[in-house]
């Protein structure tokens, strides 16, 4: 199966609020995992090479977090590039700012750099004004921070550290290829589809009428308050609640930036956005949300920086992309029936790639569970288990085995999906 643009489902609107969900993508994927597990489907599970993973991941955890104290799987991490604290920095930078100014700046720069972010190729790097060139997540991560500092994403000069539709609808292709310091030897992949989402977000806050981005902090605290629904009135100011629920965040922001994502599959009551038919499950519609759940997870330590307490973190699930998947194929864990399967190019919704995204959910699952177990942590959260974790391990791997530490799969990215 291809990539199945612009194809439409019939829905019903209470299916459709499923599918935007974390609970929808792990039952989906256990679906797939079970067949796996019946011999039908694209791969095989080889179940002994599980504990050699956890292992790995163990390692690579103690050796990243000693003490075990484990930060969040998220954006904020890669800011921290080169052991330079730039987030404590800029902290200390705006702390006279007023009201939720700073939490605002944090939302602002986190959505932004996580829609830039979706993968960099191996050639490109990127000179932060501290510290020394890096690539891939860090580096964009870095270029998205300094072109944010720069006023990128603002249509004013007074007001640099601020994203709004009309310095969004500003932006460019050349624009972010002079931020990121691309040129024929330093080559970016899909820069366009990273302008493209960029542009749909400023439809967004036009459509919304928010004035700026960082305005989603304050209605996303009441609309993903834990108790919300509870007592509407105590939920009338955003930080009444003081409570976060990151299901609900995740739904808020499917909700809110689903318009973004490019419409895949659709219904008439919008898109599903990283949601894919599935020919194991007979046109079933399988559904990751991989960015929005990335996303969902770097949206929630400026809420934890505000006072907030986070609730159902382990409702979300593992991240499929290419660092925590291709852990499961180098390792051996999963096992393409094809012998050429490595060899071949493939399309975001190929059904080899739906199926093995499906099991990467499913297998981190697994791991996060075993893993915790040997660390004798059971308060981790699965977003613990990624950051300590399950990804890094997937990038020493990927090093270990091919030089320029690329995915073991050929993947066409567009920027909009890994």
């Amino acid at each position: 199966m291809g990539d199945p643009k612009n194809s439409h489902v019939t829905l019903s609107h209470s299916e459709y609020i499923d599918l935007l969900s974390a609970k929808a993508a792990r039952r989906q994927c256990q679906k797939i995992y079970a067949e796996t597990l019946a011999g039908r489907g694209l791969f095989k599970i080889d179940s002994t090479q599980i504990d050699p993973t956890v292992d790995r991941v163990v390692n690579s955890t103690k050796r990243r977090y000693p003490s075990l104290e484990i930060p969040f799987h998220s954006r904020w991490g890669h800011f921290r590039a080169g052991g330079i604290d730039r987030v404590r920095e800029l902290q200390t930078k705006w702390v006279s700012s007023p009201g939720n100014e700073v939490s605002q700046r944090f939302f602002e720069l986190v959505i932004v750099s996580v829609l830039l972010d979706a993968g960099a190729g191996t050639s490109w790097s990127y000179q932060p004004s501290q510290g020394s060139a890096i690539g891939r997540s860090e580096g964009l991560a870095l270029a998205s921070l300094e072109a944010y500092l720069a006023g990128t994403f603002s249509h004013s000069a007074t007001q640099p550290n601020r994203v709004d539709h009309e310095g969004l609808n500003a932006l460019t292709v050349a624009i972010l290829e002079k931020r990121f310091q691309v040129n024929a030897q330093n080559p970016l992949i899909g820069l366009e589809g990273r302008v493209s989402l960029l542009k749909k977000l400023a439809k967004v806050l036009e459509t919304t009428q928010t004035l700026r981005l960082g305005d989603f902090f304050d209605i996303w605290a009441v609309k993903a308050a834990a108790n919300s629904g509870v007592n509407a009135a105590a939920n009338a100011k955003p930080n009444s609640s003081k409570s976060i629920s990151a299901s609900k965040l995740l739904h808020e922001v499917l909700i809110h930036l689903g318009p973004i994502w490019p419409s895949r599959l659709v219904c008439d009551h919008g898109p599903l956005g990283d949601a894919w038919r599935s020919e194991l499950l007979n046109g079933e519609t399988v559904v990751f949300h991989k960015l929005s759940q990335w996303l969902t997870y770097s949206l929630l330590e400026p809420y934890l920086w505000a006072g907030f307490e986070i609730c159902d973190l382990d409702e979300l699930t593992g991240l499929p992309e290419y660092r925590n998947g291709g852990l499961f194929l180098d390792t051996k864990v999963l096992l393409p029936k094809d012998e050429n399967a490595f060899s071949l190019e493939y399309e975001a919704g190929s059904e080899f790639v739906i199926q093995w995204r499906a099991l990467t959910v499913c297998l981190l699952d697994e791991v996060g569970m075993r893993v915790k177990e040997r660390l004798q942590r059971p308060q981790l959260s699965l977003a613990n288990i990624l950051e300590g974790g399950t990804w890094w391990a997937g990038r020493e791997i990927a090093k270990e085995l091919r030089a320029d530490g690329s995915p073991p799969l050929k993947l066409k990215l567009d920027g909009t999906v890994f």
